[in-house]
């Protein structure tokens, strides 16, 4: 078992900061309170296609109240075109009632290369064909494409959801 503090790389929004009024997001940032999730990786299975790690997570308050437990199960494989992430998050309100503000990440964001943001020519598409993160964020599709040039190399990343959600 390996227990560590987690810095939520995976979620951004000033919006889905505010977790029962706490803010998740501004954690290790001057002037927040330290905020933090408790990562516990519980279970790994590495096999032929690629690897999938279990964690427990508990979101704990800077005054050290449990706000929510999460079980996320992220799936890494190799595929001839791409690379595959897949992530399922399980939100648990184990400790009271549980109160997410709204956030166009929808709980989940990513961080990508600086490459891909619009100011170096990055461009981010819904499944709409609205283009530009001002006709995109703070909308709802059934999936998003962020694509550009890194190294030279066009690449793209698009996230949805998995087909049994649909």
């Amino acid at each position: 078992d390996h227990r560590d503090l987690h810095s939520f790389p995976t979620r951004r929004s000033s919006d889905l900061t505010f977790v029962n009024g706490h803010n998740f997001w501004a954690m290790n940032q001057a002037g927040y309170p330290l905020n933090r999730q408790i990562v516990e990786c519980t279970e790994e299975h590495i096999d032929e296609k690629g690897v999938t790690v279990i964690q427990d997570i508990q979101w704990v308050t800077s005054n050290g109240q449990y706000v929510l437990n999460e079980e996320r199960v992220t799936r890494f494989e190799v595929w001839d075109s791409c690379n595959f992430v897949g992530v399922k998050s399980t939100w648990k309100a184990l400790y009271g009632d549980v109160y997410i503000a709204k956030t166009k990440e929808g709980g989940l964001g990513i961080r990508v290369q600086h490459q891909l943001e619009k100011f170096w020519g990055g461009r981010v598409r819904s499944a709409e064909g609205a283009v530009g993160e001002e006709n995109v964020f703070d909308s709802f599709s059934d999936w998003l494409e962020i694509q550009g040039k890194v190294q030279g190399h066009q690449v793209g990343i698009v996230m949805m959801p998995h087909p049994s959600q649909l």
